[in-house]
């Protein structure tokens, strides 16, 4: 092959490319236009406050959702009918609300042709109808919209009307079957004590059919009233702990008409929490008291391993309607067996809560003759009236250590020496804590520790024995009393021995 003919061999080839290209290329044909986006509002539902929803069927039930103002949470109730009664409000998770504005906020938001399309023409036929609501503005934002009714919905394909478009938005049913009232009832939080993290509880009452076990909080303290002890922090927030996980089984209906409304349970658990809120007319901060009730009663199945219970939550003020309850449910029995009921689970492990660097200051008082450890009364003398002689002996630190004054030779004393004292009321923790007094012990000498700021509590000190006959120190506190055995308790008595003689 020449060179001419190889020329005009590639001239060809290179022209029947060209033309092959033109052929098999796509010709430029109409823009594609999309079909219309949903209103601004529903697309931007999931970053909009909402405080209100309301979900009603053609047959007039319905759930309607509405923000508590000073609470900050949802509550929700259902009717049966158009004139069918509400029931029990109960709280709703504001997660399960957000996730549902985010579903139709997408829905809104993607463009309608990557929806499946239905087979044929379906005329919109009018279903569950939604109201949202945005009390948080001024006036008011009432948005609504309506979902198709079931018998038109083809092809995994629902539609949804709004009140200010005319074309309706093609969804997925996965969707649309949300936003029945059925489905919208299951928001409810699972939980008996649903707003148990809504606010610190300042109060819990424990109550079974052996008595209550009433915890206060004082400052940042949690205290016994009734034995006038402090209680263990990490105990308190263990049983609250405990009482948050209380979930709910099975939701029953309005307890007001069930025989046990009026029976006798087998544990009462109240729990109060100081709630702030702004009054939007004076613009003062209130404080109230929020309480959350459960009365749990006998087994809801022949396993025994769910149980019939009440829960109810309101204000705690005179004539105050509950807030939601009083639900009748069933809960699990193992979750209300972790709710411990026994007071010395919740008493401090140590005789003093305070660190042993506060104390500044203890007097030794000789206690009340012919009285009993039980009944001894342990109000403490005034400071000048311990200062004048009411204290057997005083030991005081100071930045070169321990002095005493007393009974004993004055002066100096060595720090290790008083260092078991300090140990075991501040850092040991009993060996026992019972509030029942025990048998022969007598009242040997009163304790008072001190701070900078003055005298801090009195305590008893007794001495028994065990079933060995191995001497036990009792340390009453309140109406409790600790006990300490061992080498510890041992260096305790033998220290007050000496500072404190008998024949003193």
């Amino acid at each position: 092959m020449n060179s001419r003919t190889a020329l005009l061999a590639a001239v060809c080839t290179l022209t029947l490319a060209v033309v092959a290209w033109f052929l098999l290329s796509d010709k430029p044909g109409p823009a594609k236009t999309e079909p219309p986006a949903g209103p601004t509002w529903l697309a931007s539902l999931d970053a909009s406050p909402i405080t209100g929803l309301e979900v009603a069927a053609p047959d007039g039930s319905a759930a309607v959702l509405s923000r508590h103002a000073d609470l900050g949470l949802f509550l929700i109730l259902s009717r049966t009918g158009t004139q069918g009664p509400a029931s029990v409000v109960w709280p709703v998770d504001d997660t399960r609300i957000r996730s549902a504005a985010r579903l139709l906020a997408d829905a809104a938001r993607a463009p309608a042709g990557s929806q499946s399309p239905t087979s044929g023409a379906v005329a919109f036929v009018p279903g569950v109808k939604l109201t949202v609501r945005n009390d948080s503005v001024t006036p008011p934002q009432i948005h609504l919209a309506t979902v198709s009714d079931s018998s038109t919905w083809l092809g995994g394909v629902a539609q949804l009307q709004t009140s200010d478009q005319a074309t309706p938005l093609r969804i997925g049913l996965d969707l649309a079957k949300v936003f029945v009232p059925e489905s919208v009832m299951a928001w409810r939080a699972p939980d008996a004590v649903p707003a148990i993290n809504l606010a610190e509880p300042v109060e819990i009452v424990v109550e079974t059919l052996a008595g209550p076990v009433n915890l206060k909080k004082s400052g940042t303290q949690w205290n016994l009233p009734d034995w006038l002890i402090t209680a263990d922090k990490d105990a308190v927030a263990q049983l609250t702990r405990a009482a948050g996980s209380i979930g709910v089984k099975r939701f029953l209906g309005d307890s007001s008409k069930a025989a046990l409304e009026h029976a006798t349970p087998t544990l009462v658990l109240e729990i109060r929490s100081a709630i702030k809120s702004v009054n939007t007319g004076s613009g003062e901060v209130q404080r109230r008291s929020l309480v959350q009730k459960l009365r749990v009663f006998g087994a809801a199945d022949a396993t025994g391993q769910t149980l019939m219970a009440i829960a109810s939550g309101g204000w705690d003020e005179p004539g105050a309607a509950p807030m939601w309850g009083p639900m009748l449910l069933t809960v699990g029995a193992a979750d209300v067996n972790a709710v411990a009921a026994d007071p010395t689970a919740f008493a401090c492990r140590t005789a003093l809560e305070m660190p042993g660097a506060d104390v500044a200051r203890i007097y030794f008082c000789r206690p009340a003759t012919g009285e009993d450890l039980a009944s001894l009364s342990l109000t403490s003398p005034t400071v000048e009236a311990m200062e004048k002689g009411a204290a057997k002996a005083v030991l005081t630190r100071d930045i070169d250590g321990w002095t005493l004054k007393g009974l004993t030779a004055g002066g100096k004393k060595d720090a290790t020496s008083i260092e078991p004292l300090i140990a075991l009321l501040t850092k040991s923790a009993a060996a026992k804590i019972t509030y029942l007094a025990p048998a022969a012990v007598k009242p040997w000498i009163n304790i008072i520790p001190a701070t900078s700021k003055g005298p801090f509590c009195t305590m008893c000190v007794g001495i028994g024995a065990d079933k060995a006959g191995a001497k036990v120190l009792v340390v009453r506190r309140g109406k409790a009393f600790y006990f300490y055995a061992g080498d510890e308790a041992a260096k305790v008595i033998d220290l007050i021995s000496q500072l404190v003689p008998e024949e003193g």
